[in-house]
C-alpha cells in the first residue's frame, strides 16, 4: 500500500502515475474473502459483509454492516454438563457481533433433557470465540423450571469457551449452591461482552 500522497492538484496540473496509483491504493478494495492483509489496509469482505483492517498477516474484522451473526452450542456430544452428568439443550436466541477481538453475544439456552448431579456447577459448552483465559464475561438469568425460581449473577467463560454462572454464593456456581439437578425446560439467558484470544 502506498504512503499518503502529498500531491495537491491545481489548475493545469498533470496527474502523475504515482498519484493515480496512490489514489487506487487508497480506495477500499472489496472481494468475497478476507484478503486485505497488508498492515493498515482497509478492505471489505462481501461474503460476510464485514469491514476489515490488515495487521500484516490477516484482515481483522472491526465492523459489520450486515445482520449480526450467531453462535452455537457444542457441536456434538454433551452441551450442558453438571458433574459427570449432562445433556443436550436448545439455543433459542444466539446473536454474535465481533469487532476484532471484541466479542458481544447474547443467548437463551433451554434444557431438552433432565440430566446432571446436584451439588455440581452447571457448565454450558459453546462454540463461542474463546478468551485467552477465564474471564468475567457478562451476566446471566437462570430459571429453575421445577420451582419457578430465578437466579441472576455473573457469567464466567473459560479459554475452552465453557460458561459457568456465579451469583447466589460467591464461592459456588449455580447447580452447586443452590444445589439442584438440571431439569427439562431449565432456562439460562446470557449476555456476554469480552475479548477473544485472537482476532479474525
Amino acid at each position: 500500500m502506498a504512503a499518503r500522497s502529498t500531491f495537491t492538484r491545481t489548475s493545469g496540473s498533470v496527474i502523475t502515475s504515482a498519484w493515480a496509483n496512490s489514489l487506487r491504493d487508497h480506495v477500499v478494495p472489496y472481494s468475497g474473502a478476507a484478503d486485505g492483509t497488508t498492515e493498515g489496509m482497509l478492505s471489505v469482505n462481501t461474503a460476510d459483509d464485514t469491514l476489515r483492517i490488515g495487521n500484516g498477516s490477516a484482515g481483522v474484522q472491526f465492523g459489520c454492516y450486515a445482520t449480526p451473526g450467531t453462535w452455537a452450542l457444542a457441536s456434538s456430544g454433551t452441551q450442558v454438563v453438571q458433574g459427570a452428568g449432562g445433556g443436550n439443550a436448545s439455543l433459542a436466541s444466539n446473536l454474535l457481533v465481533r469487532y476484532g477481538r471484541h466479542i458481544r453475544a447474547t443467548g437463551t439456552v433451554t434444557m431438552s433433557v433432565a440430566s446432571g448431579f446436584a451439588g455440581n456447577p452447571i457448565t454450558i459448552r459453546t462454540q463461542l470465540p474463546a478468551p485467552g483465559a477465564q474471564v468475567v464475561a457478562g451476566s446471566f438469568l437462570f430459571q429453575d423450571a421445577s420451582t419457578g425460581i430465578f437466579y441472576a449473577g455473573t457469567a464466567l467463560i473459560t479459554a475452552a469457551s465453557e460458561i459457568q454462572m456465579y451469583g447466589h454464593n460467591e464461592n459456588s456456581a449455580i447447580g452447586a449452591d443452590p444445589s439442584f439437578v438440571l431439569e427439562v425446560s431449565d432456562t439460562m439467558w446470557l449476555q456476554l461482552d469480552y475479548f477473544a484470544a485472537s482476532a479474525t
